[in-house]
């Protein structure tokens, strides 16, 4: 991979938005009369696979295992904060002080707590590569939908980004 001497770190996070009726949908019909050989999985040439899910939701955990085992990507499987159990107390443990008169630029609101367990999922994933010394991973979350050739894709973006860095832009 490539790597750049003013960044300690290069994170890819890998959001895709997909409304909870298309999560939560059953998946594909297991049958015994079909093998299937899965491919050996890998880090997709990272440093670590992340994949961030709330514990309250485990069918989107297995959803997710089944996707990973299908297309070969050993994850480091992150409990998420969740919002739902969020309190004060918990957050000044941390230190964590809102803004005076921050508000979300969009919807011109102060953050939720689903939204501060959205940050603290990813600060937490933060501190564990600053500890284990990654320079490159990549974050999933529970809710990505990854399209045909998915890894051949992602392979060619990372060897464009790497190429677009070699020559300086």
């Amino acid at each position: 991979m490539f790597y750049k001497p003013s960044l300690l770190y290069q994170i890819i996070i890998v959001l895709v938005t997909v409304s909870s009726a298309s999560v939560d949908r059953p998946g594909l019909i297991k049958t015994p009369h079909v093998f299937i050989e899965y491919p050996e999985p890998d880090k997709l040439g990272f440093d670590q696979v992340y994949m961030i899910n709330l514990l309250r939701r485990p069918e989107r955990r297995q959803r997710m295992l089944d996707a990973f085992k299908e297309l070969g990507i050993q994850a480091k499987i992150i409990d998420a904060v969740d919002g739902k159990q969020l309190n004060d107390t918990y957050l000044d443990q941390l230190g964590i002080e809102m803004l005076p008169g921050f508000l979300d630029p969009y919807g011109k609101r102060p953050l939720t707590m689903g939204e501060i367990g959205c940050f603290l999922s990813h600060y937490f994933i933060w501190k564990d590569i600053e500890a284990q010394g990654y320079e490159n991973v990549i974050i999933f979350e529970d809710d990505v939908r990854f399209e045909p050739y998915f890894k051949t894709k992602l392979k060619r973006m990372m060897a464009d980004a790497e190429r677009l860095f070699l020559i300086g832009i």
